[in-house]
């Protein structure tokens, strides 16, 4: 099931509701307010199961949700701030210890095939010319940092390259002949990916894996 049309079957189901409630005695005014974290319960599980998006992702959206709705129904004593920070540097360090390694040999990196960067408070720019780029990777702390790849080529046809950023912001410059693979885990933040599509199967590929948490990351 795509995005457009589970949030069709939702706003379906809500306009629903509130009809019902004009012409009886349902209130689904205080249901809704009760009960409306279990709509991101249900979302996460949809795409959990359906594993159109990142399983992180929609596995932290599903704790969400039950944490709302178990507030909600008082079910637990402290307040959904009380956990949500505790909560999102342990997801934040899972996603460091667990994350996918790339698919080269780290022997295989030299500063001029590969990107590593790292800022905390701080911010950087930095510009590649490798012609035999294979990828690497960034992590933005309440920071930034610019990379310039437009003028690297790919020699073996893909690269890899993994970004982090909290509460920060990455912006990625490509060559326009790439071809540009972007996935990963949204924390309330997100990625855009802003290249232009590139239908030709010879193209260079680059796969550009996220996380993001309260930040952003641009790829253009």
């Amino acid at each position: 099931m795509s995005n457009r049309k589970l949030v069709g079957i939702i706003l379906i189901l809500l306009g629903i509701g509130f009809l019902l409630q004009q012409f009886t005695a349902f209130d689904f005014g205080d249901i809704l307010y009760t009960y409306w974290p279990s709509i991101l319960i249900i979302i996460g599980l949809v795409k959990l199961v359906q594993k159109q998006s990142s399983t992180l992702g929609n596995i932290i959206l599903i704790l969400i949700g039950a944490l709302f709705q178990a507030n909600r129904l008082g079910l637990i004593n402290y307040s959904f701030g009380d956990i949500f920070w505790p909560a999102i540097l342990i997801l934040v360090g899972l996603n460091f210890i667990l994350s996918r390694k790339p698919n080269y040999s780290s022997d295989s990196l030299d500063e001029e095939s590969s990107v590593n960067n790292f800022v905390i408070f701080s911010g950087i720019k930095t510009l590649n010319y490798s012609q035999s780029f294979k990828g690497g990777t960034a992590t933005a702390l309440f920071g930034g940092i610019d990379i310039d790849l437009r003028g690297t080529n790919i020699s073996d046809g893909e690269a890899y390259v993994e970004l982090t950023a909290m509460f920060g912001g990455i912006d990625l410059l490509v060559p326009q002949d790439w071809k540009v693979e972007v996935t990963g885990v949204p924390i309330l933040g997100g990625w855009e990916n802003k290249t232009i599509l590139n239908t030709n199967p010879d193209a260079p590929v680059l796969k550009v894996k996220c996380f993001v948490a309260f930040g952003g990351i641009e790829v253009k």
